[in-house]
């Protein structure tokens, strides 16, 4: 688990605009922030639950699961590269971008599973036969023995 400020200066030296030598300006680290919280409003109102709650400081304490640390950077970076001027986005991170959001989707998307239909009328005998010997048949109601 990683911090609000350690993410977004991940995704920020990501596209070449923070690094030791020269630290984004605070309010870059305050408006990644934003679209960080943003971003992840977004995943979860596509049904992805990362169970992420919002950052209210930069400073807080992010809590996202274990291997979606990478896919939350390269996306945030997408989204901030309009920020700042004179970083562009590399073919090789948008590739790494897609492929984390898919990956991330995939694994903590919440899907229903339907109830199994059966269909309303079986044939006679239909799943109800014994192991290595005579089948059993059941009749519907109504019928009688000796009809065919």
């Amino acid at each position: 688990m990683s911090t609000g400020t350690k993410i977004v200066q991940a995704a920020l030296q990501t596209l070449g605009a923070h690094s030791p030598i020269k630290p984004a300006r605070p309010e870059s680290i305050e408006n990644g922030r934003d679209r960080l919280n943003s971003m992840m409003s977004d995943w979860y109102d596509e049904d992805i639950i990362l169970g992420i709650r919002p950052l209210e400081a930069v400073g807080d304490e992010l809590g996202e699961p274990v291997g979606t640390t990478n896919a939350i950077i390269d996306n945030l970076a997408v989204l901030l590269q309009p920020d700042h001027p004179g970083t562009q986005i590399s073919a090789q991170l948008r590739i790494n971008a897609t492929k984390g959001y898919r990956k991330v989707k995939r694994r903590f998307r919440t899907t229903t599973i339907p109830n199994p239909v059966v269909r309303q009328t079986l044939p006679k005998g239909q799943g109800n036969k014994r192991f290595l010997t005579d089948s059993y048949i059941y009749f519907g109601s109504g019928d009688t023995l000796g009809e065919d």
